[in-house]
């Protein structure tokens, strides 16, 4: 995890668990170091959450799918973004079985395929949401999510905000 650098930033939930972590430390002797391992592991949380860049592995790892299959594959899942985008479809431009392409690309990229699209899909929904004007509904559907509510829960699982919030404050 590589954390983003950003200035001139608020956020007040960071500041007010870097006020009770200095809180608990001027408390001397009589700080609770439960309660300040507690206080500094929020905040570790909280920078992890918001602030860290992330990048998906797209080397592959020992074993796993031979590297222009996976690279194939990935350029197939960027291109197809806005679709549906079926297991057997990937496992077909792999030229694989499906279960077999499964194992595979998961040793490969560490994730599951489904798990992969999902985070490619958020990941081009921040991109369009700090980029462009396009309604929250529109980035849904631009990228292959039915229903507004499917892909507003995957957001927030995977980002820790809505994605409105995360428009009006994207980092």
């Amino acid at each position: 995890m590589d954390l983003s650098p950003r200035f001139n930033l608020k956020d007040s939930q960071l500041e007010h668990l870097v006020r009770g972590l200095v809180g608990v430390a001027e408390d001397g002797p009589n700080a609770d170091p439960f309660i300040a391992e507690l206080m500094l592991n929020a905040i570790c949380l909280r920078l992890a959450k918001r602030y860290t860049v992330s990048k998906l592995n797209h080397a592959p790892r020992t074993g796993g799918i031979p590297p222009m299959r996976l690279k194939r594959v990935i350029s197939y899942i960027e291109a197809n973004l806005h679709k549906t985008i079926k297991l057997s479809d990937l496992s077909s431009v792999a030229d694989m079985s499906l279960y077999y392409f499964a194992t595979l690309f998961k040793q490969s990229t560490g994730l599951s395929p489904h798990q992969y699209v999902l985070r490619r899909r958020i990941q081009r929904a921040k991109q369009l949401l700090r980029e462009t004007e396009i309604s929250v509904l529109e980035v849904s559907l631009n990228l292959g999510f039915e229903h507004p509510t499917t892909f507003a829960r995957a957001f927030r699982r995977l980002t820790g905000i809505s994605p409105t919030h995360y428009r009006r404050d994207p980092f």
